[in-house]
Protein backbone atom coordinates (compact mmCIF):
# COMPACT_ATOMS: atom_id res chain seq x y z
CA UNK A 1 0.00 0.00 0.00
CA UNK A 2 1.52 3.23 -0.78
CA UNK A 3 2.56 6.05 1.83
CA UNK A 4 0.88 8.92 1.69
CA UNK A 5 2.28 12.12 2.97
CA UNK A 6 1.01 14.26 6.01
CA UNK A 7 -0.36 17.46 3.54
CA UNK A 8 -2.19 14.71 1.48
CA UNK A 9 -4.26 13.33 4.13
CA UNK A 10 -4.79 16.34 5.29
CA UNK A 11 -6.36 17.53 2.28
CA UNK A 12 -8.25 14.16 1.83
CA UNK A 13 -9.79 14.49 5.56
CA UNK A 14 -10.95 17.98 4.47
CA UNK A 15 -12.18 17.32 0.96
CA UNK A 16 -15.78 18.94 0.26
CA UNK A 17 -17.81 15.75 -1.10
CA UNK A 18 -20.17 16.94 -3.43
CA UNK A 19 -21.65 13.94 -4.05
CA UNK A 20 -24.14 12.42 -1.08
CA UNK A 21 -23.52 9.20 -0.19
CA UNK A 22 -25.28 6.17 -0.07
CA UNK A 23 -25.30 5.87 3.23
CA UNK A 24 -25.01 8.38 6.06
CA UNK A 25 -21.52 7.68 8.57
CA UNK A 26 -21.94 6.78 12.10
CA UNK A 27 -20.71 9.39 15.02
CA UNK A 28 -17.04 8.92 15.43
CA UNK A 29 -16.59 6.75 18.83
CA UNK A 30 -20.03 5.32 18.83
CA UNK A 31 -20.14 1.97 21.06
CA UNK A 32 -21.52 -1.02 19.60
CA UNK A 33 -22.18 -5.01 20.25
CA UNK A 34 -21.59 -7.07 17.74
CA UNK A 35 -22.27 -10.96 18.96
CA UNK A 36 -21.22 -13.82 16.37
CA UNK A 37 -22.16 -17.60 16.27
CA UNK A 38 -19.83 -19.82 14.70
CA UNK A 39 -21.03 -23.51 13.90
CA UNK A 40 -18.72 -26.16 12.36
CA UNK A 41 -20.87 -29.86 11.97
CA UNK A 42 -19.09 -32.39 9.11
CA UNK A 43 -18.53 -36.20 8.89
CA UNK A 44 -15.44 -36.88 7.12
CA UNK A 45 -15.67 -40.79 5.66
CA UNK A 46 -11.63 -42.02 5.94
CA UNK A 47 -10.38 -44.28 3.88
CA UNK A 48 -6.78 -45.98 3.56
CA UNK A 49 -4.75 -47.98 6.06
CA UNK A 50 -7.00 -46.37 9.22
CA UNK A 51 -10.14 -46.15 7.92
CA UNK A 52 -13.21 -45.19 9.73
CA UNK A 53 -14.43 -41.76 9.98
CA UNK A 54 -13.98 -38.28 11.72
CA UNK A 55 -16.99 -35.86 13.28
CA UNK A 56 -16.61 -32.45 13.91
CA UNK A 57 -19.13 -30.36 16.01
CA UNK A 58 -17.93 -26.96 17.01
CA UNK A 59 -20.08 -24.11 18.36
CA UNK A 60 -18.71 -20.93 19.90
CA UNK A 61 -20.46 -17.71 20.65
CA UNK A 62 -18.38 -14.19 21.03
CA UNK A 63 -19.35 -11.25 22.57
CA UNK A 64 -17.84 -8.12 21.08
CA UNK A 65 -17.29 -4.21 22.16
CA UNK A 66 -16.63 -2.06 18.85
CA UNK A 67 -16.39 1.54 18.33
CA UNK A 68 -17.29 3.12 15.27
CA UNK A 69 -14.24 5.03 13.65
CA UNK A 70 -13.86 8.10 11.37
CA UNK A 71 -14.23 8.24 8.07
CA UNK A 72 -11.20 7.29 6.18
CA UNK A 73 -10.40 7.66 2.07
CA UNK A 74 -9.53 4.10 1.72
CA UNK A 75 -9.78 0.68 2.75
CA UNK A 76 -7.53 -1.32 4.94
CA UNK A 77 -9.15 -4.58 3.84
CA UNK A 78 -8.88 -4.03 0.04
CA UNK A 79 -6.47 -1.35 0.08
CA UNK A 80 -6.65 0.97 -2.83
CA UNK A 81 -8.40 0.63 -6.20
CA UNK A 82 -6.99 0.76 -9.82
CA UNK A 83 -8.33 4.51 -10.28
CA UNK A 84 -6.80 5.56 -6.82
CA UNK A 85 -3.54 3.67 -7.73
CA UNK A 86 -3.47 5.47 -10.81
CA UNK A 87 -4.20 8.55 -9.06
CA UNK A 88 -1.47 8.17 -6.60
CA UNK A 89 1.03 7.32 -8.82
CA UNK A 90 0.38 10.39 -11.04
CA UNK A 91 0.28 12.58 -8.14
CA UNK A 92 3.45 11.13 -6.91
CA UNK A 93 5.39 11.56 -10.44
CA UNK A 94 3.69 15.32 -10.94
CA UNK A 95 4.93 15.91 -7.27
CA UNK A 96 8.75 14.24 -8.11
CA UNK A 97 9.13 16.62 -11.18
CA UNK A 98 8.24 20.18 -9.72
CA UNK A 99 10.65 19.57 -6.96
CA UNK A 100 13.35 18.61 -8.92
CA UNK A 101 12.37 21.08 -11.05
CA UNK A 102 12.68 23.67 -8.42
CA UNK A 103 16.07 22.36 -6.81
CA UNK A 104 17.36 22.91 -10.51
CA UNK A 105 16.05 26.77 -10.93
CA UNK A 106 17.39 27.34 -7.29
CA UNK A 107 20.38 25.96 -8.13
CA UNK A 108 20.80 28.25 -11.20
CA UNK A 109 19.77 31.33 -9.47
CA UNK A 110 22.26 30.65 -6.77
CA UNK A 111 24.88 30.42 -10.06
CA UNK A 112 23.79 33.47 -11.17
CA UNK A 113 24.05 35.58 -8.51
CA UNK A 114 27.47 34.47 -7.53
CA UNK A 115 28.52 35.31 -11.03
CA UNK A 116 26.75 38.60 -10.70
CA UNK A 117 28.75 39.17 -7.10
CA UNK A 118 31.94 38.19 -8.09
CA UNK A 119 31.94 40.77 -11.19
CA UNK A 120 30.60 43.30 -8.94
CA UNK A 121 33.32 42.75 -6.14
CA UNK A 122 36.34 42.37 -9.56
CA UNK A 123 35.17 46.53 -10.26
CA UNK A 124 35.98 47.31 -7.06
CA UNK A 125 32.45 47.90 -5.53
CA UNK A 126 31.29 47.45 -1.67
CA UNK A 127 29.48 44.45 -0.16
CA UNK A 128 26.42 47.19 0.17
CA UNK A 129 27.01 48.55 -3.52
CA UNK A 130 26.62 45.22 -4.54
CA UNK A 131 24.06 44.03 -3.14
CA UNK A 132 22.08 47.17 -4.11
CA UNK A 133 22.86 45.99 -7.41
CA UNK A 134 22.37 42.37 -7.38
CA UNK A 135 18.25 43.24 -6.25
CA UNK A 136 18.03 45.83 -8.61
CA UNK A 137 19.04 43.41 -11.33
CA UNK A 138 16.75 40.42 -10.20
CA UNK A 139 13.81 43.30 -10.17
CA UNK A 140 15.01 44.00 -13.81
CA UNK A 141 14.90 40.39 -14.77
CA UNK A 142 12.00 38.68 -14.67
CA UNK A 143 13.92 35.11 -15.57
CA UNK A 144 17.03 35.91 -12.48
CA UNK A 145 13.52 36.52 -10.08
CA UNK A 146 12.04 33.36 -11.29
CA UNK A 147 15.23 31.59 -10.98
CA UNK A 148 15.95 32.76 -7.28
CA UNK A 149 12.69 32.44 -6.22
CA UNK A 150 12.72 28.81 -7.05
CA UNK A 151 10.33 28.54 -9.78
CA UNK A 152 9.81 29.38 -13.58
CA UNK A 153 6.48 30.49 -13.83
CA UNK A 154 4.86 27.09 -12.92
CA UNK A 155 1.24 27.82 -11.35
CA UNK A 156 1.21 24.39 -10.50
CA UNK A 157 -2.15 23.38 -12.33
CA UNK A 158 -0.71 20.14 -13.15
CA UNK A 159 -0.41 19.00 -9.98
CA UNK A 160 -3.23 20.38 -8.93
CA UNK A 161 -5.41 18.10 -11.17
CA UNK A 162 -3.14 15.47 -10.22
CA UNK A 163 -4.25 16.39 -6.42
CA UNK A 164 -8.01 16.57 -8.46
CA UNK A 165 -7.97 13.13 -9.26
CA UNK A 166 -6.84 11.93 -6.38
CA UNK A 167 -9.96 13.20 -4.61
CA UNK A 168 -12.72 12.25 -6.91
CA UNK A 169 -10.85 8.76 -6.72
CA UNK A 170 -11.31 8.01 -3.14
CA UNK A 171 -13.27 6.59 -1.17
CA UNK A 172 -15.57 6.60 1.65
CA UNK A 173 -14.76 4.08 4.02
CA UNK A 174 -16.16 3.89 7.98
CA UNK A 175 -14.15 1.55 10.14
CA UNK A 176 -15.34 -0.30 13.44
CA UNK A 177 -12.73 -0.97 15.86
CA UNK A 178 -12.58 -3.95 18.23
CA UNK A 179 -12.23 -2.84 21.76
CA UNK A 180 -12.71 -6.18 23.13
CA UNK A 181 -14.12 -9.64 23.02
CA UNK A 182 -15.12 -12.66 25.52
CA UNK A 183 -16.86 -16.13 24.06
CA UNK A 184 -17.71 -19.67 24.97
CA UNK A 185 -16.84 -22.58 22.59
CA UNK A 186 -18.02 -25.73 22.80
CA UNK A 187 -16.66 -29.28 21.10
CA UNK A 188 -17.92 -32.90 20.62
CA UNK A 189 -15.07 -34.19 18.34
CA UNK A 190 -15.41 -37.75 17.62
CA UNK A 191 -12.23 -39.94 15.77
CA UNK A 192 -13.43 -43.32 14.68
CA UNK A 193 -10.11 -44.85 13.41
CA UNK A 194 -9.53 -48.14 12.56
CA UNK A 195 -5.67 -49.02 13.75
CA UNK A 196 -4.36 -52.07 11.77
CA UNK A 197 -1.42 -52.83 13.94
CA UNK A 198 -3.57 -53.45 17.27
CA UNK A 199 -5.66 -56.10 17.28
CA UNK A 200 -9.95 -55.81 17.56
CA UNK A 201 -11.79 -52.40 16.86
CA UNK A 202 -10.16 -49.33 18.31
CA UNK A 203 -13.15 -46.86 20.48
CA UNK A 204 -13.59 -43.84 19.09
CA UNK A 205 -11.93 -41.10 20.60
CA UNK A 206 -13.93 -38.13 21.60
CA UNK A 207 -12.34 -34.88 22.14
CA UNK A 208 -15.31 -32.71 24.45
CA UNK A 209 -15.42 -29.63 26.58
CA UNK A 210 -16.65 -26.30 26.85
CA UNK A 211 -14.38 -23.47 27.71
CA UNK A 212 -14.23 -19.67 28.09
CA UNK A 213 -12.13 -17.75 26.16
CA UNK A 214 -10.83 -14.64 24.83
CA UNK A 215 -10.05 -14.28 21.39
CA UNK A 216 -7.89 -10.85 21.56
CA UNK A 217 -7.24 -8.27 18.86
CA UNK A 218 -7.23 -9.77 15.70
CA UNK A 219 -10.52 -11.46 15.49
CA UNK A 220 -12.29 -9.35 12.61
CA UNK A 221 -11.97 -6.29 10.45
CA UNK A 222 -14.93 -4.51 9.66
CA UNK A 223 -15.48 -1.53 7.00
CA UNK A 224 -18.57 -0.12 5.86
CA UNK A 225 -18.50 1.90 2.05
CA UNK A 226 -20.31 4.82 2.29
CA UNK A 227 -20.31 5.54 -1.04
CA UNK A 228 -21.62 2.29 -2.25
CA UNK A 229 -23.96 1.46 0.29
CA UNK A 230 -22.50 -2.11 1.87
CA UNK A 231 -20.47 -3.68 4.61
CA UNK A 232 -17.42 -6.23 4.39
CA UNK A 233 -16.30 -8.03 7.34
CA UNK A 234 -12.82 -10.21 7.59
CA UNK A 235 -13.09 -12.88 10.86
CA UNK A 236 -10.01 -14.79 11.75
CA UNK A 237 -11.17 -18.30 13.21
CA UNK A 238 -11.50 -18.47 16.96
CA UNK A 239 -8.89 -20.80 18.88
CA UNK A 240 -9.37 -21.55 22.34
CA UNK A 241 -7.74 -24.23 24.99
CA UNK A 242 -7.99 -26.44 27.60
CA UNK A 243 -10.77 -29.17 25.48
CA UNK A 244 -10.00 -33.22 26.98
CA UNK A 245 -9.38 -35.77 24.21
CA UNK A 246 -9.49 -39.35 24.92
CA UNK A 247 -10.36 -38.47 28.72
CA UNK A 248 -6.61 -37.30 29.58
CA UNK A 249 -5.22 -35.06 27.09
CA UNK A 250 -5.70 -31.41 26.84
CA UNK A 251 -6.00 -29.97 24.00
CA UNK A 252 -6.67 -27.01 21.67
CA UNK A 253 -9.44 -26.63 18.84
CA UNK A 254 -10.61 -23.87 16.49
CA UNK A 255 -14.20 -22.78 15.67
CA UNK A 256 -14.12 -22.99 12.16
CA UNK A 257 -12.41 -24.93 9.56
CA UNK A 258 -10.83 -22.08 7.48
CA UNK A 259 -8.27 -19.37 8.94
CA UNK A 260 -10.31 -16.50 7.88
CA UNK A 261 -13.63 -15.60 6.70
CA UNK A 262 -14.72 -12.85 4.36
CA UNK A 263 -18.19 -11.85 4.60
CA UNK A 264 -19.53 -9.20 1.94
CA UNK A 265 -19.87 -7.14 0.55
CA UNK A 266 -23.31 -6.94 1.91
CA UNK A 267 -26.02 -4.25 1.35
CA UNK A 268 -26.33 -1.39 4.22
CA UNK A 269 -24.85 -0.68 7.55
CA UNK A 270 -23.35 -3.42 10.06
CA UNK A 271 -26.73 -5.22 11.15
CA UNK A 272 -27.63 -8.58 12.05
CA UNK A 273 -27.21 -11.17 9.23
CA UNK A 274 -25.52 -15.16 8.30
CA UNK A 275 -23.06 -16.52 5.80
CA UNK A 276 -23.30 -20.33 5.53
CA UNK A 277 -20.74 -22.06 3.17
CA UNK A 278 -19.86 -26.15 2.63
CA UNK A 279 -17.19 -27.98 3.96
CA UNK A 280 -16.40 -31.60 3.51
CA UNK A 281 -18.58 -33.83 4.51
CA UNK A 282 -20.72 -30.73 5.86
CA UNK A 283 -20.98 -27.32 6.24
CA UNK A 284 -20.00 -24.18 8.40
CA UNK A 285 -21.70 -21.23 9.15
CA UNK A 286 -21.31 -17.38 11.20
CA UNK A 287 -24.51 -16.08 12.33
CA UNK A 288 -24.17 -11.86 13.44
CA UNK A 289 -26.29 -9.56 15.52
CA UNK A 290 -25.09 -5.71 15.90
CA UNK A 291 -26.63 -3.17 18.39
CA UNK A 292 -25.89 0.24 19.47
CA UNK A 293 -24.47 0.88 22.96
CA UNK A 294 -23.14 -1.60 25.12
Amino acid sequence: MRCMSFALLGALATWPWSAAPALEPVPADTPGTLTLDFAWKAREEVRGISPGHRITDRRATVRCALVAGSVASQSVLDGPDAEQSAAMAELESTTRADLEAIRDDSAAGMQAMAARMADCRKRGRSEQECAMAMVAAMQSDPALLAAMSGGDGRDGRARGAAEARVMAAASRIQPWYLEGCRGTMTVADVSALDDPTTPGIDPPVHTTGTVAFEPGEHLMLIETDLARGVTNMLLNAPRASGFVRGGMDRVDAVAMPVDQVRIGPRPGPLGSGRHEFPVTGGSASVAWRFERGR
